[in-house]
């Protein structure tokens, strides 16, 4: 392992000293820089950054001091030679203790050194004003450099180069174009160096990282280049306006935005200066474009680290916090998940009693009617064995047959025994209170089995939450703000506009406004600019709008949806059973918000108050848990707990539940206890039927489930058993409901309603004996 890291910290070791030596070398051309012919603020601000690196700065300044050598004229370079052996022993001094000097420090250092130089050589000059204004324009330009510079050269040191900030790419970017800039005047036959870096430089720029980013790139550089007079004032704002062009049309491919690019440069020419098209543009320019074109098109995806220009946005803290809130859920689920696991472990029902539950009822027995006996010692010490044969034997007997007679038990143990009576009556009371026992425990069992499954729910419903939670919303801010404008523009004042993609690709939009009060007025004035400006028809649900207090103000929270391909037109009619104040039959029909339409019926077990409330239950469980986003599946086993948990008497309910997809036409039925469904489809008749248990019966419950696909016309008939009930057909019992639809010419769901229900009363003679409940629905587009 040692080994291991050794070798890991010596490949870092030579890693960072070859970059260092890079960043050495270029010190050459960052000292060639020259603005007016006298200053050189970047390359103090470059030795700035690296100072108090020991050896590595010495090589670094060695190499800028042969740029300052190559390029600035004699007497200027006295001052940076004198700048440069301050800097040399600084790094000296200041270098064992360099980890607690902070970069401020460091700037400043270097700030003054360049002032003391510029000093100096105001003092030789008889403190010329003049010489004194320069030296402290450089110190004020190097200590802006310092921080500017810094970011760059702390990116190309580290190791983690997976983001950029944009502050790194423009400090890059500069540092990039000082380098052009102390190449200005070497060439390479009709090939200019500063022409060829720059156009390549921003080429690269525009295609990764876009028009804003190019753009300053573009000026940044070309200022640099302009000041040090390597290129002209019509040149910079040619490279800049072709910048911004080309990078509009990146995304098209690089030959594309390489074409742009020349075409723009060669026309702004034609329009600006005509003189600067000459052979050495011409040339640097198609030389930039071949090298641009040479390189493999994933250099996108390599230069651009990823495509992570990252910035501490909102939008990153959002995505922050999406990542610790999700982490944080899982937790949670995970802990519920491993409580359920401990009821399952602790839950094993008994069906029987073991040896061990025989032995202590024989123990309790001999107990209450053999210690003080006479026959005891007779009974449980000679003929031990015997005694608890025949007990046993009797025992058996009572499991097979509810009760012990005395004609059932062996002459032998009758005329053993002086109470035989009395043992046979509390054997009798002994062993009922055991099997009772043995009920309750059970019941226990079930119950904690079914909070296991309660909080195997939870986890699920955290576990999903967690899923939802991260991932990508698809907001579509380009349409947030023309609905904005568009709103306000038609005097409808707007505090948030949200439009988000849902996971079926249809939007919707969540809007804050004033409230209106008045009924229908936001179908009336908004709907209509909202479906103008996003080209598409959107649809209000069906509940109401949602007026909140937000900042002691009054808002009216308005959702809108895509609208769907389907709609459904429904009707119910119920009656109760002749004699009963109340229906126990239960039914619901609405619009879910994921664009689901719901279908319900549940009829409780007999018929009145208690019924009702069976039913009630059921429905108003079923919409809560829809409504919240839960899965059909969870829905049900979720309510199937409840009423089984509700109450020890026997309690349930049916449940005939049709969900109806609106944008694709998909239906799905599922059934637990309930009696058929008929969906009536180019005159022809689908029958669907269940053998289900109705929920709360069993502590599981297995639904039955059908799909169908819907089209326009289609209508769907639910009931009761109430209805079906009404002939003493025992076969075909529909056969009546289906004559009815194939006979009907009516549309209208109330109408076939209607119809049903008074041919169930003319089944019954107007005697209804049972509770009615009918549930009709159309399809159309």
């Amino acid at each position: 392992m040692r080994k291991y890291l050794r070798k890991c910290t010596n490949q870092k070791t030579l890693g960072l000293n070859i970059v260092f030596f890079i960043l050495s070398i270029l010190g050459f051309f960052i000292g060639r820089i020259s603005i007016f012919h006298m200053l050189n603020p970047i390359a103090i601000a470059y030795l700035g950054c690296l100072l108090l690196n020991g050896k590595m700065f010495n090589l670094a300044l060695c190499f800028t001091f042969l740029g300052f050598f190559s390029k600035i004229d004699s007497f200027y370079i006295t001052k940076y030679i004198i700048c440069l052996f301050i800097l040399f022993f600084i790094n000296i001094l200041f270098y064992k203790i360099k980890n607690k000097i902070s970069f401020l420090f460091k700037s400043i250092i270097c700030s003054l050194s360049i002032f003391i130089s510029g000093l100096i050589i105001s003092f030789i000059n008889d403190f010329s004003t003049y010489y004194l204004v320069l030296a402290i324009l450089e110190t004020t330009l190097t200590f802006c450099m310092c921080f500017i510079l810094d970011k760059g050269i702390n990116y190309i040191n580290k190791d983690n180069k997976n983001t950029i900030t944009n502050e790194e790419i423009i400090s890059i970017g500069i540092l990039i174009g000082s380098i052009i800039c102390g190449s200005s005047d070497v060439f390479l036959g009709n090939i200019s160096f500063t022409y060829f870096f720059i156009i390549t430089l921003l080429l690269f720029t525009c295609y990764i990282y876009g028009s804003s980013i190019g753009a300053i790139v573009s000026i940044l550089s070309s200022f640099l280049l302009f000041i040090t007079d390597s290129l002209s004032g019509d040149i910079i704002i040619i490279l800049a306006i072709s910048s911004i062009l080309s990078s509009l049309v990146r995304e098209k491919g690089k030959f594309i935005l390489a074409l742009t690019f020349s075409l723009c440069i060669y026309i702004l020419s034609l329009i600006i200066n005509i003189s600067l098209i000459d052979n050495i543009l011409i040339f640097s320019l198609i030389s930039s474009d071949i090298l641009f074109l040479a390189i493999p098109c994933n250099i996108k995806a390599n230069l651009s680290f990823s495509s992570s220009i990252k910035s501490e946005t909102a939008a990153t803290y959002t995505e922050k916090v999406q990542i610790l809130t999700s982490n944080k859920l899982n937790k949670y689920a995970n802990s519920f998940e491993k409580l359920s696991k401990t009821f399952y472990d602790l839950s094993e029902k008994k069906t029987n009693l073991d040896q061990q539950d025989i032995s202590n009822l024989i123990d309790e027995v001999a107990s209450k009617m053999c210690n003080n006996c006479q026959m005891r010692v007779f009974c449980w010490e000679k003929n031990f064995y015997s005694t608890y044969q025949n007990i046993f034997s009797i025992l058996n007997m009572y499991e097979k047959t509810g009760q012990i007679e005395k004609n059932s038990i062996s002459s032998e143990f009758i005329e053993n025994c002086i109470n035989i009576n009395q043992f046979i009556d509390v054997l009798n009371k002994t062993f009922e209170m055991y099997k009772l026992n043995l009920s309750w425990k059970n019941k226990v069992i079930e119950s904690r089995e079914l909070v296991g499954k309660q909080l195997t729910g939870i986890s699920t419903i955290i576990y999903d939450l967690s899923k939802n939670l991260c991932e990508n919303v698809s907001f579509k801010e380009n349409y947030e703000a023309k609905i904005k404008y568009a709103l306000e523009d038609n005097g409808i004042s707007t505090k948030n506009v949200i439009i988000t993609e849902n996971n079926k690709g249809k939007l919707e939009v969540l809007l804050k406004v004033e409230p209106c009060y008045v009924p229908n007025k936001c179908t009336k004035t908004i709907l209509p600019i909202i479906n103008e400006v996003l080209g598409k028809k959107m649809c209000k649900p069906c509940y109401d709008c949602i007026v909140t207090k937000e900042n002691d103000e009054s808002i009216c929270s308005l959702s809108l949806v895509e609208e769907q391909k389907f709609r459904v037109s429904s009707y119910a009619i119920t009656a109760s059973k002749d004699g009963s104040s109340e229906s126990g039959d239960s039914h619901s029909f609405l619009s879910l918000p994921n664009g689901t339409y719901l279908l319900a019926l549940s009829d409780g077990m007999g018929s009145g108050k208690k019924a009702k409330i069976e039913s009630m239950a059921t429905i108003e469980l079923l919409e809560d848990f829809l409504q919240a986003g839960f899965s059909k599946d969870l829905a049900i086993n979720m309510i199937n707990s409840v009423l089984f948990l509700k109450s020890s008497k026997d309690t349930f309910s049916t449940l005939d539940m049709c969900t109806i997809d609106l944008y694709t036409g998909f239906c799905e039925i599922l059934k637990i206890g309930a009696v058929s469904t008929i969906i009536l489809h180019n005159n022809k008749v689908d029958i669907i039927k269940s053998n289900s248990l109705p929920v709360g019966i069993l502590n599981d419950v297995e639904p039955e489930v059908r799909k169908k696909k819907l089209s326009d016309g289609d209508i769907i008939v639910m009931f009761t058993d109430g209805v079906i009930d009404s002939t003493n057909t025992i076969i075909n019992k529909e056969h009546w409901i289906i004559d009815i639809l194939l006979k009907n010419t009516s549309t209208n769901p109330e109408d076939i309603a209607n119809t049903i229900f008074e041919k169930t009363k003319e089944n019954y003679k107007n005697n209804i004996k049972d509770d009615i409940t009918i549930l009709v629905a159309r399809i159309w587009e």
